[in-house]
């Protein structure tokens, strides 16, 4: 395991300008999420200081937080697709690599756990920085 982490380590530096535009697309759209569900409870709560307020806008508020969400997860939707992309490309970039790996023992699910945990990390990364950005 100590030699995969090695290898992800080594393909996360190799292409790091691929990894940091996946890890922001990544945080853009959880940056979306999170901003859309804050400015949703702080107009929310305005809203709510005063009884009247609250009995006329009460629907509109409830519309707003629903456009909200939606555009956040329309967001977050495009950066999955672009983190996808990313990595199906580097996997098709890196053949060659797999298969020297493959003839010095590595076995197909190690390779595929590589990859994974490469993911993971620039999923993680992305995800964290985007939920303190969109706070």
């Amino acid at each position: 395991m100590a030699a995969v982490a090695r290898l992800v380590r080594f393909d996360l530096r190799r292409s790091w300008l691929r990894n940091l535009l996946s890890a922001l697309a990544i945080a853009f759209g959880a940056a979306t999420l999170v901003a859309a569900e804050q400015v949703s409870q702080s107009i929310t709560a305005e809203i709510n200081r005063t009884a009247e307020s609250e009995a006329i806008t009460a629907f509109m508020s409830e519309q707003l937080e629903i456009g909200l969400t939606v555009v956040g997860l329309v967001v977050t939707a495009g950066a999955a697709f672009v983190a996808f992309n990313a990595f199906s490309m580097s996997v098709g970039q890196r053949r060659e690599d797999f298969g020297r790996l493959r003839a010095v023992g590595m076995t197909p699910s190690q390779i595929m756990g590589m990859v994974l945990v490469e993911a993971a990390v620039v999923g993680f990364a992305g995800g964290l920085a985007g939920a303190l950005g969109g706070l």
